[in-house]
C-alpha cells in the first residue's frame, strides 16, 4: 500500500507527462476501491468468502499486479489508471479484513479502541518506508523495487495459504 500512495505518481511521471491526469488517477482511487470494500464485506457477511480467502485473493492480485507495474506506464496512460486502481482495490480488501479479522478475534467489546490500534500499527510501516524505500530505489531501480514487492507478496501469499486460521489465537479483552 505504501508502494501505491507514496509511489504511484513519482514513477508514473517517468513515462506520463500529465500531471493532472496522474492526480486524477490518484483521487480515483477511493471511489474505485470503494467497490472492493463492499464487495468483499458483503461476500464476507453471507460466507461466501472467508478472511483467509480475501487475503489470499488480495495478495495474489497484488503480485501480478506489481509484475505489470513496471511496464504498464510505459504502453500509456489509460493501461497505467487501470492498474493503479486495481492496485488500490487489491490493497482495500485488508481494509475489510482488518474491521472483520478485529471483530472475530477479540469481539466487539472495545471495538473502536481495538480497531484504532490495528490501524495506528500502518504508521510504523510508513515511517520506515520513509526511510527503507527511497534508498532501496536508487540502489536497485524501480524495477527492483517492483521485484521486490512481487517476492514479499509471493511469501506472504504462500504464509496465507497454508495459515490455519481456524485455529487463531483467541484473546479476551477486559
Amino acid at each position: 500500500m505504501i508502494l501505491k500512495n507514496n509511489f504511484y505518481k513519482q514513477f508514473g511521471l517517468l513515462y506520463i507527462d500529465k500531471d493532472k491526469f496522474l492526480t486524477l488517477v490518484g483521487s480515483n482511487i477511493p471511489l474505485a476501491a470503494s467497490v472492493t470494500l463492499v464487495s468483499f464485506g458483503g461476500c464476507i457477511d453471507k460466507g461466501i468468502l472467508s478472511l483467509q480467502d480475501c487475503l489470499v485473493i488480495s495478495v495474489a492480485a497484488n503480485e501480478v499486479l506489481c509484475f505489470v507495474w513496471f511496464v504498464a506506464a510505459q504502453v500509456n496512460d489509460i493501461v497505467y489508471m487501470l492498474l493503479i486502481l486495481a492496485i488500490g482495490c487489491a490493497h482495500n480488501i485488508t481494509y475489510t479484513v482488518r474491521a472483520t479479522g478485529t471483530i472475530q478475534l477479540f469481539g466487539k467489546d472495545n471495538f473502536y479502541i481495538l480497531i484504532g490500534m490495528v490501524y495506528s500499527a500502518a504508521s510504523i510501516g510508513s515511517i520506515l518506508s520513509a526511510v527503507i524505500v527511497s534508498p532501496f530505489r536508487q540502489a536497485f531501480g524501480w524495477f527492483g523495487l517492483f521485484t521486490s514487492c512481487r517476492i514479499l507478496s509471493v511469501a506472504v501469499l504462500i504464509l496465507t495459504v497454508f495459515a490455519n486460521f481456524n485455529t487463531a489465537l483467541t484473546v479476551t479483552v477486559t
